[in-house]
């Protein structure tokens, strides 16, 4: 994706979007590639990741399904984005590949989805975030 990104020209797409992917990458990779998202927007760039890092082993079907490092709402606004919602409940009450840390996983998820709200207003403790990145004017 990197590579992609940077054989298009400054601001070529008018929003871009990397959902699910920041977190693969190391962190160094993820700090290109929000930098690349930056540069070949016209309108805004929205990252979508796990709040801080999340552990979560390849997969025997999927080796690049692991996760390589962790984002930070701070860390992302540092990088210009800025966090605007958290998702899936409270941090702590999701573990990898966002399953409950409560059991059973029906009482998990229903706690989870009760803290919804809260996690959605307050990113920082959110389980996973939503950050946006705005072309200046």
């Amino acid at each position: 994706m990197i590579g992609f990104l940077a054989n298009s020209e400054d601001r070529e797409y008018s929003h871009v979007l990397a959902s699910c992917v920041l977190e693969h990458l190391p962190k160094r990779d993820g700090e290109m590639l929000l930098s690349e998202m930056k540069r070949v927007c016209a309108v805004s760039a929205v990252v979508f990741t796990p709040n801080g890092f999340v552990p979560q082993p390849p997969d025997s079907d999927n080796p690049a399904n692991e996760h390589l490092s962790g984002w930070t709402p701070k860390e992302l606004q540092c990088c210009g984005f800025v966090p605007v919602a958290g998702i899936n409940g409270l941090k702590y009450l999701r573990s990898s590949f966002a399953i409950p840390t409560i059991k059973p996983l029906w009482l998990g998820e229903l706690v989870s989805r009760a803290t919804g709200r809260l996690a959605y207003r307050f990113p920082r403790i959110a389980f996973q975030v939503i950050c946006v990145y705005k072309v200046p004017c």
